[in-house]
């Protein structure tokens, strides 16, 4: 693990990642509950679509908690499903109308999208050097 003198940045980045994760997934929670709730207000769009779109959200709120509790553990198949699952997210957020919303929702998923991509060693197994 790397030291620096204002701490350990290996457990800085992990709690940063944690935080923009959960915040992530509790927009998710918010807008699948949302969805589940305000299902009969939508005009002619049938109450299933919104009832399965809730369902969806829901889903992606608790892979974002799991991941958020597992990337820490350095198995490179957290890491590759986290990097999937955020990925999956961005490309999502263009397949319909922009607004804020989603404006604040993309920077939250870039955020921890870039920060696997750039700390990448600090969430894979350390490889072992032949000596």
């Amino acid at each position: 693990m790397e030291r620096t003198a204002f701490g350990n940045t290996r457990n800085n980045i992990l709690r940063l990642m944690k935080f923009l994760l959960l915040i992530l997934a509790g927009f998710w929670v918010i807008a699948g509950v949302y969805g589940l709730v305000n299902r009969n207000n939508h005009g002619i769009t049938s109450p299933i679509i919104y009832v399965v779109m809730g369902i969806l959200m829901l889903m992606n709120a608790g892979f974002l908690i799991l991941c958020s509790f597992k990337l820490g553990k350095r198995i490179f198949g957290y890491y590759l499903f986290t990097l999937l699952l955020l990925f999956t997210n961005i490309i999502l957020s263009f397949t319909d109308q922009i607004g804020t919303a989603d404006l604040v929702v993309l920077a939250f998923t870039l955020a921890p999208f870039l920060l696997l991509i750039i700390y990448r060693q600090n969430f894979v197994p350390i490889t072992k050097t032949k000596s």
